[in-house]
């Protein structure tokens, strides 16, 4: 049986929304920061696809014609709570839990300074949407680890089980 066309992106993103639920169910522990994640990732999600991605790379057709639909927002949630717990869950860590006063605002500033350069690579150097925003992502990613040398074998471990969670869908 096929899909209808403007089904299928909403179809696309059950695998990972499935994952969701599995690791939301399996870890009560980690049920906040996974909330909250999810519930900051639907936000970015939904806006970049509106003003970044829909631009000139990701126009995939939703079950109401629009834009940005429904789709978007599912995509966001799962991928922002899958990107907080599943290392951990896989790997049976408990959530690093950070001093309050250390890390003060550097989160802040890195996040400003990947969308100024995401900004700067698309709309300055005319790089398309997907190119501006990886090579943004990997130079602050590349910044990041510098300065948090501990966090490399997570941030590594993270990001390969992401894409495999990411792969079906």
């Amino acid at each position: 049986m096929l899909v209808p066309l403007n089904f299928v992106y909403l179809v696309a993103t059950l695998p990972m929304i499935v994952i969701w639920v599995i690791i939301f169910l399996l870890r009560k522990d980690l049920r906040r920061e996974i909330l909250v994640m999810s519930v900051f990732m639907t936000l970015v999600s939904v806006i970049t696809s509106y003003y970044w991605w829909t631009v000139d790379w990701w126009q995939p057709p939703t079950i109401w014609g629009t834009k940005v639909g429904i789709e978007d927002a599912l995509t966001g949630f799962a991928a922002g709570g899958l990107m907080t717990a599943l290392y951990e869950v896989v790997f049976k860590k408990n959530l690093y839990k950070r001093r309050h006063d250390f890390h003060k605002g550097r989160g802040l500033i890195l996040f400003i300074l990947l969308n100024l350069l995401m900004i700067l690579l698309f709309y300055g150097l005319g790089l398309t949407s997907f190119v501006a925003s990886s090579i943004s992502i990997v130079l602050m990613s590349v910044l990041m680890l510098y300065r948090r040398k501990d966090l490399i074998i997570d941030a590594i471990g993270s990001g390969a089980l992401m894409v495999l969670a990411s792969l079906p869908s």
